[in-house]
């Protein structure tokens, strides 16, 4: 009884005012929630919480947003600015950092405590 008024419930709502204002005014989990009530099924470990929803949405919004910014990473190590060919400023900066190697600079050093 209590299934099938909720399916009927759900039916109407969306013919009478469409699946965007359902979906605005019916909560997912609660809906699911009370239709497996109605089947007398137990939800425990079956029905996801809405804390769990957040993590799993969390965790996909942080690797989109890596995806992202290795694709931007990419596309900025592609770029003409990373290209020593068309970007003096570019070459000589890994000429001075190539320099500084060999000096020993980088590594804390000065030209004068290497020599």
């Amino acid at each position: 009884q209590d299934q099938q008024s909720l399916v009927q419930f759900a039916q109407t709502l969306a013919q009478t005012m469409g699946p965007e204002i359902m979906a605005k005014f019916l909560d997912p989990g609660e809906y699911v929630k009370r239709l497996a009530a109605a089947q007398g099924i137990d939800v425990l470990n079956l029905v996801k919480t809405p804390e769990t929803m957040a993590q799993e949405k969390e965790a996909q919004m942080q690797q989109m947003q890596q995806q992202e910014m290795l694709k931007q990473a990419g596309q900025f190590a592609n770029s003409p600015m990373m290209d020593p060919s068309k970007n003096e400023a570019m070459g000589e900066m890994i000429k001075e950092t190539k320099d500084q190697l060999t000096d020993g600079t980088i590594q804390g050093q000065s030209p004068e405590e290497g020599a």
